[in-house]
């Protein structure tokens, strides 16, 4: 018989014990295991009972997956007014001993094909949502929907952060602007009421250079950051030709889910 190691596992064992009487849900010992050293790992307990005994209907890794990436790009930074992001497909039968986290730019056929070519994945991480627009029916006629269709039937979890992840303190826009050499990054609009840890969290990014450069230079700086051999550039009339006017000031906006845009401002 397993014997709890405190108080907190206790509870939890009491409450998977009544919940086993029901019938909803079914106890293994590889599981009780899981959770102990789960538990026995976090740095500080900040959960209520209610968090922990959802990580176990829900699943140990998909529950674990949200909780770091709330850590690491909080979804109250994202761009709620359009964007959908968080939890996208919880399946009601996670594979069993799933202990991998797939990670994506977007979730095609392709894409998936490849996550469920291991068994071990149970979790995959798309940075633009696969579901934005709602559905009307559940049809595999529908790319779209028969990808949510196939994860939900194979027990494959999908979360999106989007957004909060361009808008988060080291997000996609700080990333970003590391291409752009020495200097300082502000947001363009700061967050309201950031969660600890983001207070410089914001939609988009204003850097300064600490040494004012041409177009051209900036355009390379950025090209072998991103190991691109090319990239498309739009010119205004005083940038014509790649003019040696100097840059001191550039705005870098990620996060439409189609394209990332570097704006550039002239020194006065």
């Amino acid at each position: 018989m397993y014997k709890a190691k405190s108080d907190i596992q206790q509870t939890y064992l009491k409450y998977l014990a009544i919940y086993d009487k029901k019938k909803y849900i079914y106890i293994y010992i590889y599981h009780l295991s899981k959770f102990v050293n789960l538990i026995d790992s976090i740095d500080s307990i900040e959960c209520s009972l209610y968090t922990i005994f959802l990580s176990h209907t829900m699943s140990i890794l998909l529950s674990r997956v949200i909780r770091a990436l709330e850590k690491i790009a909080p979804l109250s930074l994202a761009e709620s007014s359009w964007d959908n992001v968080g939890l996208l497909v919880e399946p009601p039968y996670p594979r069993p001993n799933s202990s991998r986290v797939f990670l994506t730019i977007d979730l095609t056929s392709s894409v998936l094909e490849e996550a469920l070519a291991d068994p071990k994945v149970g979790v995959i991480v798309a940075y633009h949502p696969p579901i934005f627009r709602s559905f009307k029916r559940l049809n595999l006629s529908d790319i779209k929907q028969a990808i949510v269709l196939t994860c939900a039937a194979k027990g494959i979890g999908v979360f999106s952060p989007h957004t909060a992840l361009d808008s988060c303190v080291g997000g996609v826009n700080d990333w970003l602007s590391k291409a752009l050499g020495d200097g300082t990054s502000k947001p363009i609009t700061l967050a309201e009421n950031p969660p600890t840890g983001h207070e410089t969290a914001g939609s988009g990014r204003l850097f300064t250079l600490a040494q004012p450069a041409p177009l051209s230079t900036i355009i390379e700086r950025i090209k072998l950051y991103l190991k691109l051999q090319h990239v498309r550039v739009a010119t205004a009339e005083r940038h014509g030709s790649l003019s040696n006017e100097l840059i001191s000031t550039v705005g870098i906006c990620a996060g439409s889910g189609k394209i990332t845009d570097f704006f550039f401002g002239i020194s006065f």
